[in-house]
């Protein structure tokens, strides 16, 4: 398989994934406990399969502020949500770190589709940050001395 196809095949999947979540936000909202579960699920899933550290942070990010918006919002009486009774459905923070990471993985392919061949546009090879407490030891030098 060529690289443009595996790019192509990225983008068609990260692009569906992302219309069914929504799908079924639209069509299962008043099954709170059936949404939340599914969702439970799909971020498990997802999370198996992108699970680096910036992975992780393009889920937990819209996890915790896309819901305190979310609340913002409905405590000053902008919307409201139907049967939700802390203001927010508990489905609402998975289906906020669901579609982050279907953003991030979108953007990617496209970029990379659309850019493809050009070197100035490709982003720079830097390794992927590690968890602070897998940094590596600082190498100790010897004493200093004056002279």
């Amino acid at each position: 398989m060529s690289r443009r196809t595996r790019v192509l095949l990225h983008l068609l999947t990260a692009l569906i994934s992302f219309f069914v979540l929504a799908m079924l936000a639209a069509s299962l909202w008043r099954s709170t406990l059936l949404l939340t579960a599914i969702y439970l699920i799909a971020s498990i899933a997802v999370l198996a399969r992108w699970h680096r550290v910036d992975d992780l942070a393009y889920f937990v990010t819209p996890f915790v502020a896309g819901p305190c918006g979310e609340l913002l919002a409905v405590q000053s009486g902008a919307w409201r949500y139907a049967g939700a009774g802390l203001g927010i459905p508990v489905w609402l923070p998975f289906a906020w770190g669901l579609a982050g990471i279907c953003m991030k993985q979108t953007s990617l392919a496209a970029v990379s589709l659309l850019c493809q061949g050009q070197a100035s546009a490709r982003p720079p090879r830097t390794r992927s940050p590690t968890w602070p407490w897998r940094r590596r030891p600082r190498v100790r030098r010897g004493p200093r001395t004056s002279g």
